[in-house]
């Protein structure tokens, strides 16, 4: 099916019509896309109006709640992204560790949030479906097809966020997705030492900062392209301006999140 424009909101739960009509009170209008396209269940592509691309065939309210708290942070309240500029974009290997960076932080946020708004588990069953198929396979399957330091980070980033479902939401898992996370851990993370430093610094950093500040949340990403040895002089950080309708400076980070 070939993908098609949405207008309004397409989706009746309540929690989400609230949600948009509370952004739309706050002057941002969101887009919905529903697609067929591979990828992500949801994503949320940073343009004005933002767009967030769905799939039906596998839509669940968390994902679209999640994507929805991705476009209040970055269009209402003021959280800061990392960019480069126009005229000295970095190699693509960089400009895609970038994005795992944002990833990993901005989703830290956002999966608490939606367990302390609306006090159901922000992760949806996707990832504990993929974590019992890694296990059966011996790899995750998110890294396959990288190398070097983006298969660091998606690593990292399943590591993580396995790691937060015991530590944050273990009260709402189901009885069977406790053992995935452990197992989960306690495999990937004696094959990837690597990736296992990149979550101990994520540890130190999430109990250093309060990742939900937006000034904090900026410095977070920055000390965690420091830790990365990215190079800082290609980036910087971007701020959504209302009055001129656009992030700036200039953000060519990603189109998505």
């Amino acid at each position: 099916m070939a993908k098609q424009r949405v207008m309004g909101i397409p989706f009746r739960d309540p929690r989400v019509v609230q949600f948009v009509g509370d952004l739309k009170k706050s002057g941002c209008e969101v887009a919905f896309e529903l697609t067929d396209a591979l990828g992500c269940n949801a994503e949320t592509f940073y343009e004005v109006p933002p767009r967030v691309k769905y799939k039906k065939t596998a839509w669940q309210t968390v994902d679209i709640l999640h994507e929805l708290l991705h476009v209040r942070h970055f269009y209402v309240d003021g959280f800061g992204m990392l960019a480069w500029p126009d005229e000295s974009p970095p190699t693509s290997d960089v400009r895609q560790s970038v994005q795992h960076v944002r990833d990993i932080i901005d989703n830290t946020v956002v999966h608490r949030e939606l367990w302390r708004e609306y006090h159901f588990l922000p992760i949806s069953n996707i990832f504990f479906d993929e974590c019992r198929t890694d296990l059966e396979r011996g790899l995750v399957g998110l890294a396959r097809n990288k190398s070097g330091l983006n298969h660091t980070l998606l690593v990292a980033d399943r590591l993580w966020m396995a790691k937060m479902c015991l530590s944050d939401f273990g009260t709402a898992l189901a009885e069977r997705d406790r053992p995935t996370c452990r197992d989960f851990l306690a495999h990937f993370s004696g094959k990837h030492h690597d990736a296992e430093e990149v979550v101990d610094f994520l540890k130190l950093l999430d109990d250093a900062k309060n990742l939900a500040d937006p000034k904090e949340h900026e410095e977070s990403q920055v000390e965690f392209v420091t830790m990365l040895g990215l190079p800082q002089v290609q980036l910087h950080i971007s701020r959504y301006d209302a009055q001129k309708r656009d992030f700036l400076p200039s953000n060519r980070s990603s189109a998505t999140a």
